[in-house]
């Protein structure tokens, strides 16, 4: 606006074409240049007489134009616009008349227009509300849907994430007797996009509403809003107002970008304090928060529901920004209105490592070329609209001040500080060793095993050293204390009870030792045994025991770069403890340090992994994927640049499958390349998978062959994977897998000759069949625990 003496003030910033608001406010005015030839096709005929500009920027995106945005400041207008009138009404719902929908204008809010979908008879539509413990608040939010919704055909889904609290459970038993409530248990290590899809998975609705369990209702007619937009096609995530308990915003849609990453747009300000437009009317929007999120079920399985690679935070922003790729719109209806009490449920929690990286990677390109529904002209350092300096930062400062140099620095110095061990301490646990040798012989009565914070059982080599302890059990009647070095609020019975379901024989009970604690305090035992290299130092401080050892199922500094960090790992290598190497070439390195050593071969469960005839048929010929993007050592980006490569090659002759970790497809730009099942419910659908399967492709860059490999062969599936001269002893080339260096074209050939040549892809399944028969777990265990006895 510019006043009599020229100066200008009030700018109006506006966002990228949003069709839903223009519909009920005209955002934007007269500042339209329009191509004729574009004109010529829709036609003037029935053009609103009030709101011509408007009616044509509408109708052309309904013929599948795409109106452009300037972003700069190109007109200046003497008075500010005109107040919402009658005549707004009824250009609202002549438009929704044109279009078919059975919308009505109505005049709400500020003396605001909105348009009401309604939702059609017979829809169900389930909420689904994570929550662990909290009673109060989990009775809040129940009691508030079921108070005050106006819509009636809805369900409760109440994921449950091993709440223990005895309030809670009575809550529980309580809920859990009402008809339109599902309570689903979800017992591992929490993942909110795991819990979401836990939940949709058993949810029956035609809509899904995902809510916090730290929200209450505010407007009754909260959930018809929510899905009756969702329901109109092409509409993806629709979020609602979110305020807090005083009445001030938290969200009103999700701006990337906005202070950092991600924000929440007006976040801490007063309904009055923001320009009613914004928060009167529905708009699009490129994200919405997951506290409240109601989506089509159609929609919602069509991108794969949420990506459960991320733990706790970002999921919600990615997952719609994979809608927008799909082609939805976001909406925010601000007519639907709840109280969030943020971070109740997740309070003091940092972000993660993992979530920070996995959500800059999913929002890069809207960070580097802007929010779409947020002007570049305006400030992304607050939630208000105030317009942007020109020294802001960009991306790359975005970056620095997200992952500084000097954190690094700081996590090393960390590390370095809870791992300092000096040469008494080292001295004193080598004499620990050294007086065992008058025990030689003796039977292993107790053990002690150091394990590090595990999700699950089954993973992380943790089943391995648990198999050793199992068949402790069985030969010597061996009780074992189990003791995770870990954080004081590591879930131990959990983990105990996975332990207890995966080894029923096994005789143990389990502890946990946190940082600063010390070992030797606990009670004395016969042996000791580390199973990581942080463990190690756990059992370098634990003299109370005849005999260490060090439980090696990898070159660990590998994983590691050439830094302080690889010298803390490699520096337990030369504790002196005897060593348990899973496989030759592990042995062979740590022997390399002066360690007296015994290595096994890994056994390969012959009951689930067996040739079948799944594989073959009429489809095409499909290859398994060990595909983990947040494992270096297991070269995930070659393998996704490869097997592009190879699809390119071959089309649908080939159909690729991943499996080992969650991840969304298109994140990777593999879209049409692979399917993802991520990690599999049970070890029972991994053999059916391999069995099913004709090549499996694994690579393996340390020291220890992956166990991918040994079940690809004994469930009759070609492997292929990178020379590794540590892995010698096992894989021949031609005979019992197909080895290649790492490079992408090297292994798009190496794949691409097992699909043509099939007597090569049968010498090789019958080469691999005969190693995997070799490889079984009863005599590697004797091997084992006959060291362990020899040094007691």
């Amino acid at each position: 606006v510019i006043d009599e003496k020229g100066l200008r003030s009030d700018p109006s910033f506006k966002p990228s074409f949003s069709p839903d608001w223009l519909v009920e406010h005209d955002y934007v005015g007269r500042a339209a240049v329009f191509d004729p030839r574009a004109l010529s096709k829709v036609g003037i005929a029935g053009l609103s007489r009030s709101k011509p500009h408007r009616d044509l920027l509408i109708r052309l995106w309904e013929q599948g134009h795409s109106p452009a945005r300037i972003e700069a400041v190109l007109l200046h207008c003497r008075h500010p616009a005109i107040a919402t009138g009658e005549e707004d009404s009824q250009f609202a719902q002549d438009v929704a008349v044109r279009r078919g929908l059975p919308a009505t204008a109505v005049r709400s809010g500020r003396e605001s227009i909105e348009l009401r979908y309604p939702v059609p008879p017979h829809t169900k539509v389930s909420i689904i509300v994570p929550f662990k413990d909290k009673p109060r608040l989990l009775n809040n939010v129940v009691d508030s849907i079921r108070r005050l919704t106006s819509y009636t055909d809805y369900e409760l889904v109440l994921v449950d994430n091993g709440s223990a609290n005895p309030a809670t459970r009575a809550l529980i038993d309580r809920l859990a007797s009402a008809s339109d409530i599902e309570i689903v248990r979800y017992d591992e290590e929490f993942n909110y996009s795991r819990a979401n899809n836990l939940g949709a998975a058993t949810a029956s609705g035609d809509v899904l509403v995902f809510l916090n369990n730290d929200t209450e209702v505010v407007s009754p007619d909260w959930l018809e809003i929510l899905a009756g937009q969702a329901l109109r096609e092409g509409v993806g995530a629709v979020g609602a107002l979110l305020q807090y308990r005083d009445g001030s915003i938290q969200h009103a849609g999700v701006v990337i970008g906005l202070a950092g990453m991600a924000s929440h747009l007006f976040s801490g300000l007063e309904p009055n304090e923001v320009p009613g437009a914004w928060i009167d009317h529905a708009r699009e929007v490129t994200a919405v928060t997951g506290a409240c999120l109601a989506v089509d079920r159609d929609a919602f399985v069509a991108v794969g529901g949420f990506d459960e690679s991320f733990e706790l935070t970002g999921s919600d922003v990615d997952f719609c920004l994979r809608l927008i790729r799909a082609g939805y719109r976001n909406l925010i209806d601000p007519r639907a209105r709840l109280i969030h009490l943020e971070r109740r449920t997740r309070r003091g929690l940092a972000v993660r490592r993992n979530d920070q990286w996995r959500s800059f990677y999913s929002y890069h390109e809207h960070l580097r070329n802007g929010d779409s529904y947020f002007n570049a002209n305006l400030s992304r350092q607050t939630s208000a609209l105030v317009p942007r300096t020109s020294d802001e930062p960009g991306l790359e400062a975005l970056r620095a001040r997200l992952f500084p140099i000097s954190e690094q620095h700081r996590s090393t110095r960390r590390l370095l500080a809870q791992f300092d061990t000096s040469t008494s301490q080292i001295e004193a646990s080598r004499r620990t060793t050294a007086g065992s040798a008058t025990s030689h012989g003796r039977r292993v009565e107790t053990a002690t095993w150091f394990l590090s914070p595990f999700t699950h059982v089954y993973r992380g080599g943790i089943y391995t050293a648990l198999r050793v302890a199992d068949h402790l059990t069985e030969r010597f009647g061996t009780h074992h204390r189990l003791v995770i070095c870990g954080e004081p609020d590591t879930d131990v019975a959990s983990r105990a009870k996975q332990i207890a379901e995966a080894f029923p024989a096994l005789s143990f009970d389990m502890t946990l030792l946190p940082p600063g604690a010390e070992p030797d305090t606990m009670p004395p035992t016969d042996i000791a045994v580390c199973t990581l290299w942080k463990t190690a130092y756990a059992l370098l401080k634990f003299n109370r025991c005849d005999q260490k050892y060090y439980f090696v199922q990898d070159y660990e500094p590998l994983f590691s770069r050439a830094d302080a960090i690889y010298g803390l790992v490699e520096t337990t290598y030369r504790f002196g403890f005897h060593g348990i190497a899973n496989t030759k070439g592990v042995a062979d390195a740590y022997r390399a340090y002066g360690n007296d050593c015994v290595h096994f071969t890994p056994g390969i469960d012959h009951d689930l992994f067996h040739p079948g005839e799944e594989a073959g048929g009429d489809r095409p010929l499909r290859i398994v994927f060990y595909g983990r993007p947040s494992r270096p050592r297991n070269g995930f980006e070659l393998g996704a640049a490869a097997l592009t490569e190879l699809k390119a090659r071959h089309g649908d002759d080939v159909e690729i499958v991943s499996v080992g970790a969650r991840f969304q497809p298109a994140a990777f730009s593999l879209e049409g390349v692979l399917e993802n099942r991520g990690v599999l419910p049970t070890i029972l659908d991994v053999a059916r998978l391999y069995r099913s399967s004709d090549i499996g492709l694994v690579f393996m860059f340390t020291k220890h062959p992956s166990y991918q490999p040994l079940e690809y062969m004994a469930s009759g599936c070609a492997t292929v994977t990178n020379r590794n001269e540590a892995n010698s002893w096992l894989f021949e080339d031609g005979r019992n897998a197909l080895l290649t260096i790492p490079t992408v074209s090297s292994v798009a050939d190496a794949l691409g000759r097992l699909i043509e040549d099939t007597r090569l892809r049968s010498t090789i399944v019958a080469g691999g069949l005969a190693t995997a028969a070799e490889m079984r777990w009863a005599p590697a265990l004797r091997r084992v625990s006959d060291f362990m006895l020899h040094n007691r």
